[in-house]
């Protein structure tokens, strides 16, 4: 791997066109002032630094899940992903190479240096500034973070590199700790106007008022609420953390009461008759209305949030961070190749799921009606060709003849899945556990708000109290001002002749983590050392540390092969670690032996320092 100083030498030019980016020698990368004059010119910037970013993102979910437990090797992997599953990565090793992680940083950097002299030179507005502005540092700190995740120690770098002189620099190395504090700073800092980084979406660019070749690209940028969501959560700051996180679940709270309830609720309907049968209002798994025992009555919606168009009147119902790739321009979506079966033209079938994943998490889920199977499992998650599983999810189109390789033709189109509501209620129900907040916690993964705390007259809720009314429902008090943020919800769904008047609130369907896919409420987690159940937690700390790793179970049947996975295990392992010595080292062994016990393989993440791979320097 490159020494960091040198990293300049690979900058990309980041002054081009919609997802497209070019090489540039050095000489040109750095006579870049004339590339600053106007806000075309910025935005150019912004669109060159996601370019860039969207370059390294199959790296980024590579590593992220072929590191955890729900992904495994396939007799063609090529050598690098044997040596990234045995967490031996040898010097250029393209997987564990923090070049591409840099290119971005270095683009974000060269951008918003030259931000700040195009708003001192009146070029860009104070608004124009501060939108594009915080994209960039908002893009620049998930990258960090994300290297942070897999190498530990980090050197982080915020100037551009514009000379030779400037490469050569020595730049401090963070450590995973020093790093998110750094990064949390960066998030909350004051800019050069003397106002703070802002957190709220475009709105002013042009960027986000015009579909752009059919794109909305609303999507296309970070959703910075949500990035210091995470921030927090990684650095225990959990009320904080459920805060960042609650503000973008409260999208739409205020709109008209027909749609307040679909924005980042994980909501769904109870029953389905046959006039509702295919409504595309909710991304759910459910059965027929009376036919709960008919498998030919089963319908899946949840698979279609990664099939519909950008465009589809449901998506900003669950997606929050979604960049699209077209053919029509680089760079290329780098995920058909890896998942493709061999029948098909490019596919190299190099990544399956691991049968670990598939025999004991998917197919070991009880559906509400009894049966054993999960929505988000097969023909979902993941699809069975030639008798072999594939990774199904980047796959996905309505229609597939799921048996039959050729339907599915090579193709350089398709989305980034980074943020969407299913993650969003996982990491919220993390942060109010450690919050002393486990009943909660635990609803949003089970059935969801409505069901915890009964739609009549459930107005408030905080946490795990458990004050009830005269019908045994139970409620919180009706004046949102005494309880407040991050644990308000409003979920009452009454009529006109209820003693609670008419109420359409914002929660009332919420349905859950596991209600949205039709899946009995879970009370145990498998990967607990005793108590395994909340049944058997004597304290709330017991019930804390069960819920914990029950949210952690769920989002790898949730959230798998979205590039999370590694992560999110690193994060809850750590704090474990913490809070009692080698109780994290010993979570993550328990984690990823199965997988390694199917596949024959020696389990490699022994203790917390064999969690990174190291940044080799020649």
């Amino acid at each position: 791997m490159k020494q960091i100083k040198y990293l300049a030498y690979l900058m990309l030019a980041g002054t081009v066109g919609l997802a497209s980016c070019v090489d540039a020698d050095l000489d040109d990368a750095l006579e870049y002032d004339e590339h600053y004059k106007t806000t075309t010119d910025a935005d150019n910037a912004v669109l060159g630094a996601y370019s860039s970013f969207m370059r390294m993102a199959g790296q980024m979910v590579v590593i992220n899940e072929l590191r955890g437990d729900l992904m495994d090797l396939t007799d063609n992997s090529s050598v690098d992903l044997q040596e990234i599953d045995a967490n031996k990565p040898s010097e250029g090793n393209v997987y564990a190479d923090p070049t591409p992680y840099y290119n971005v940083i270095l683009n974000c950097n060269d951008a918003m240096a030259n931000f700040e002299k195009m708003f001192q030179n009146n070029n860009l507005t104070e608004a124009q500034f501060l939108e594009r502005y915080s994209d960039l540092m908002a893009l620049r700190c998930y990258v960090y973070l994300q290297l942070g995740a897999q190498f530990g120690e980090v050197p982080y770098i915020t100037e551009p590199i514009v000379s030779v002189g400037d490469a050569q620099k020595g730049y401090t190395k963070l450590n995973l700790d020093q790093l998110i504090d750094t990064l949390i700073a960066d998030m909350t800092s004051t800019t050069v106007t003397g106002k703070q980084v802002i957190l709220d979406e475009y709105s002013e660019s042009p960027l986000v008022q015009h579909m752009l070749d059919g794109y909305d690209l609303k999507y296309f940028f970070i959703n910075k609420h949500f990035l210091l969501g995470d921030l927090y959560l990684w650095n225990n700051d959990y009320e904080k953390a459920a805060m960042e996180y609650k503000t973008v679940m409260n999208e739409d709270n205020d709109v008209n009461i027909s749609t307040n309830q679909y924005k980042m609720k994980v909501a769904g309907v109870d029953t389905w008759n046959t006039s509702t049968y295919g409504s595309n209002e909710y991304y759910q798994v459910f059965f027929l209305r009376y036919h709960d025992d008919d498998a030919n009555a089963y319908y899946n919606q949840w698979i279609n949030m990664f099939t519909d168009e950008m465009t589809a009147r449901r998506a900003p119902y669950e997606w929050a961070w979604s960049p699209a790739y077209d053919a029509m321009y680089k760079p290329q979506y780098p995920f058909y190749q890896l998942f493709a079966p061999l029948g098909v033209e490019g596919g190299q079938y190099q990544l399956k799921p691991s049968i670990y994943a598939i025999d004991s998490l998917w197919n070991e889920q009880v559906m509400r009606n009894g049966f054993t199977f999960d929505g988000r499992g097969e023909k979902a998650s993941y699809i069975y060709m030639n008798g072999e599983p594939h990774v199904y999810k980047y796959m996905a189109v309505p229609g597939l003849g799921l048996n039959d390789p050729s339907a599915i033709e090579v193709s350089t189109e398709g989305r980034l899945f980074l943020y969407r509501a299913g993650l969003l209620h996982l990491r919220y129900a993390e942060a109010v556990n450690r919050a002393g907040h486990p009943k909660l916690a635990l609803e949003l993964i089970n059935q969801g708000i409505g069901s915890l705390y009964g739609k009549t007259g459930g107005f408030l809720i905080l946490g795990d109290n458990t004050t009830t009314d005269a019908n045994g429902n139970l409620i919180g008090t009706s004046v949102e001002g005494e309880i407040g943020e991050p644990y308000y919800f409003a979920a009452s769904w009454t009529e006109s002749n209820s003693v609670y008047g008419y109420r359409r609130e914002p929660w009332r369907s919420s349905r859950g983590i596991r209600g949205r896919v039709a899946l009995v409420s879970k009370e145990a987690s498998d990967l607990a050392a005793y108590p395994k159940t909340l049944a058997e937690c004597a304290t709330r700390q017991d019930s804390i540390e069960v819920v914990e790793k029950i949210i952690l179970d769920e989002a790898a049947l949730e959230t798998a092969y979205e590039g999370n996975r590694f992560p999110d295990l690193v994060r809850v392992a750590r704090r474990m670690n913490d809070l009692v010595p080698n109780s994290g080292n010993a979570y993550m062994q328990a984690v990823q032996q199965g997988k390694y016990e199917l596949n024959g393989r020696t389990n490699p993440y022994t203790d917390e320092a064999s969690w990174f791979m190291p940044i080799v320097e020649e």
